[in-house]
């Protein structure tokens, strides 16, 4: 078993006692690979869920195009998605299935209700059954049908780890991650299709260059079959910031931090996906306070809980300069929040 490598992120005290403690892990770098904040082990290899998605995507992006001109950047949105099952979200669906003339039975991610609680009570309600359609992968695992499709691979078999249409992830990833070993620790995911562990720091450095080009020279000293991924990599960058509300949806903590729900400077670009059980990844444009661009992973370890995740995420950005903090509600006067992470050039500790 591993060791665990969580450390407390906050504690909630009630007339002071401590109530709650929230763990995990954070780890924030900038763009010239700079820890600002390391608080856990940031070097542990974590299962990277959801947040693999864009680079799942980019894998087979220059097939998807050449094999599919029809396809919008709102289709690939959807295909790099954890969509709620919102009618957009369908309604792309329907388009990019009938687009790759690839019916949605072929879709093998588990049957599920729509994540959006009001649209859920309702088929409910109507007595309806889950579908594979509205499970939140089912834009990637399509983009999957379409590309092997493309390639001429059977889709029967899309789920295989071993299968040849993983190949590509694998070399770019590595690539990317400056490994010469293109084999990663590997789980099935959620959503039953192959996912990868590579060190949590690892993953915020991803998340920081998504806001930069690849240069030609950097894409010359790429491998062969990952050159035309890196010149599609601003797509990527185009896709998150362009239909955030596609990304995720109505509420969703990843649409609300591109959207700038949660921040108070203007002109920033902000991507963010969030992954299962208390996985979220935040890329940041340069900032009056960090020139370069930041990266950003935060992992729960209790799992999802999106009201501990966004007084996180608050209180993080207000330490890295994003919003001012939080004014006290005199009526929770018996209420304290102790933060207990902090930035390189902070103290150790930030109460709230």
């Amino acid at each position: 078993m591993d060791s665990f490598p969580w450390v407390p992120l906050y504690s909630i005290e009630r007339s002071g006692k401590t109530e709650v403690t929230v763990s995990g892990v954070i780890s924030v770098v900038d763009g010239k690979g700079n820890a600002i904040i390391d608080t856990g082990d940031t070097k542990y290899s974590l299962w990277t869920r959801s947040c693999l998605k864009p680079w799942q995507l980019l894998s087979h992006l220059p097939t998807l195009k050449a094999s599919y001109p029809a396809l919008q950047p709102k289709h690939f949105a959807l295909m790099l998605s954890s969509h709620s099952a919102e009618s957009t979200h369908l309604k792309l669906l329907d388009e990019i299935s009938s687009i790759g003339k690839i019916d949605q039975s072929n879709l093998q991610c588990p049957a599920t209700y729509p994540m959006a609680q009001a649209d859920r009570i309702h088929l409910k309600d109507k007595g309806e059954n889950p579908k594979s359609s509205f499970n939140n992968c089912s834009g990637k695992h399509m983009g999957y049908l379409l590309a092997m499709t493309a390639s001429k691979l059977p889709i029967t078999d899309y789920l295989n780890p071993e299968g040849k249409h993983f190949e590509p992830l694998r070399t770019l990833l590595a690539f990317l991650l400056n490994s010469t070993n293109t084999t990663f620790p590997t789980t099935t995911d959620g959503c039953r299709i192959p996912n990868y562990a590579f060190p949590i720091e690892g993953l915020s450095h991803l998340f920081v260059r998504l806001l930069s080009d690849c240069t030609p020279e950097q894409i010359a000293q790429a491998p062969k079959d990952v050159q035309p991924m890196l010149r599609e990599w601003p797509s990527l960058r185009n896709y998150m910031s362009q239909f955030p509300e596609i990304v995720g949806g109505t509420g969703r903590i990843d649409t609300r931090i591109m959207q700038g729900e949660l921040t108070e400077i203007d002109g920033l670009t902000i991507l963010a996906k969030q992954g299962a059980d208390g996985l979220l990844a935040i890329a940041i444009s340069p900032t009056p306070k960090y020139s370069n661009g930041l990266g950003i992973v935060i992992k729960l370890a209790s799992g999802t809980d999106m009201h501990h995740m966004e007084t996180i995420v608050k209180q993080l950005f207000h330490q890295l300069g994003l919003r001012a903090d939080e004014k006290p509600d005199p009526k929770n006067a018996h209420l304290h929040n102790t933060f207990h992470f902090s930035t390189k050039a902070m103290a150790c500790k930030t109460s709230s």
